[in-house]
């Protein structure tokens, strides 16, 4: 987890009128929860509905309860089917979008989240409905391709599980899934059939990797899979078919050498091993915040915001095949608490929290020594600078293609990357005010 991050963010706590208490008091989860308590806005329970999932409804979990509908989402146009039989969403559908509350009030830790829609010119407003799960003090979720399955890891290194349904109604699968695991981060398969999750703790404290299969109405299962690791922060998956390849930032993992590293390449499956390792940042200060690739896979960036490596900076590694080359360290930066590359292989975005900032990358692709040049702060046409930002998510496909929103204090900004490069901060849609708007983890369907 991000301690130094936390550390920091408690100071800065004490000056920010919203955030005047960061008890962050969160308890582990002994149980793997079920709950559906979406309520509208009135707080009236909703009315439980039985969706259509093509399972039985005799041999259904009924412990998975259907809440109330979420939002209106037009007839989805079946484009692809996944193993579930769940259709594709044309790319210009209107598109869920989920927020989490981390406080009730000051030191009163909350596990609420907003449910909004976000329209195919990006309009977001919000939908009156909320749903109870986990808190996720930062942090995206993960969805599968089809943006039926949400998973998201929450501050108890449990990971929160829900379903929207073809009628975008939602229901709570998990409000807090463990099954022996400690998730620092989540990385659901593209068919969305499983996901792999983190443990970042020591391998004598069960640090790994841990494949998680996922059924078609949300129910997770823990597999035998476990590849020890230490420290393993972050990971996304590269372009190998027949294999589940993956950059992962870790100190060590498998039979990784015993010298100083911090970036792998690793194929999880079908047959567990180290490909390549390399040292992203010279040194063992390094805290890694994020993890992200060029959409062209041909560079990784891993974040590092460590207590004891002031100036931050953001490592990027060439990924040749199977071979990792450190090639660049960019700084300075304070707190990069995410990056988040464009679609199309020009720009890339560094989110600095507690600089209240947003960065932008250049990308050249063809120089592979220095790929990235940092162009500085983006500008910000209506005034309204970014406020502790920590969490972003994007969107790949149709209208909305390079469109990324990030969570920020009390709102949601939305920033463009352009098909020419460059990156425009479009504003924000304010949640409210004060502590109980606070806004966490967000995640947007696909």
């Amino acid at each position: 987890m991000r301690t130094s991050h936390l550390f920091m963010v408690c100071l800065f706590c004490s000056v920010a009128l919203a955030l005047q208490a960061c008890d962050d008091s969160g308890g582990s989860s002994s149980n793997n929860d079920t709950q559906s308590d979406l309520k509208d806005q009135s707080g009236e329970d909703a009315p439980p509905e039985l969706s259509d999932l093509g399972v039985d409804s005799e041999t259904a979990d009924t412990s998975l309860t259907e809440v109330t509908e979420v939002t209106d989402v037009t007839e989805l146009e079946e484009v692809t089917v996944d193993p579930c039989g769940r259709p594709l969403a044309d790319a210009d559908a209107p598109r869920v979008v989920v927020a989490q509350h981390p406080y009730l009030e000051a030191g009163v830790p909350g596990t609420s989240w907003d449910v909004l829609d976000l329209e195919s010119d990006g309009t977001l407003t919000a939908s009156g409905v909320s749903f109870e799960m986990g808190r996720a003090f930062w942090g995206s979720v993960e969805f599968a391709r089809n943006g039926g399955v949400g998973i998201v890891v929450q501050d108890d290194g449990s990971l929160g599980v829900f379903r929207i349904e073809l009628d975008g109604s939602i229901t709570v699968v998990y409000t807090g899934y463990t099954d022996g695991l400690y998730a620092g981060s989540v990385h659901v398969a593209a068919s969305g059939e499983y996901a792999y999750v983190l443990d970042p703790n020591w391998r004598n404290n069960g640090g790994g990797v841990f494949k998680v299969d996922i059924a078609c109405d949300g129910t997770l299962t823990t597999t035998d899979l476990q590849i020890p690791s230490k420290l393993a922060r972050g990971a996304v998956a590269l372009d190998s078919p027949g294999h589940d390849r993956y950059f992962v930032a870790a100190v060590d993992i498998l039979d990784s050498p015993a010298t100083l590293t911090s970036a792998h390449i690793v194929d999880f499956a079908p047959t567990p091993a180290v490909l390549s390792s390399a040292d992203g940042f010279g040194d063992e200060d390094a805290s890694v915040s994020a993890v992200a690739r060029t959409h062209d896979g041909r560079f990784a960036l891993v974040a590092d915001n460590g207590m004891f490596s002031v100036p931050h900076r953001v490592s990027v590694l060439r990924i040749d095949g199977d071979q990792l080359t450190p090639v660049q360290t960019l700084s300075p930066f304070t707190d990069p608490a995410a990056v988040v590359t464009s679609p199309y292989d020009n720009a890339a975005l560094v989110v600095a929290g507690e600089d209240d900032a947003l960065f932008g990358l250049r990308y050249d692709p063809a120089a592979t020594d220095a790929p990235f040049t940092v162009l500085g702060e983006l500008a910000y046409p209506t005034g309204d600078r970014p406020q502790l930002p920590f969490s972003a998510v994007m969107i790949d496909r149709g209208l909305l293609r390079g469109r990324v929103l990030i969570a920020e204090n009390l709102a949601i900004r939305q920033v463009q990357f352009n098909p020419d490069g460059s990156i425009t901060d479009l504003g924000t849609t304010s949640l409210g005010s004060g502590i109980p708007a606070i806004v966490g983890a967000i995640g947007v369907q696909p």
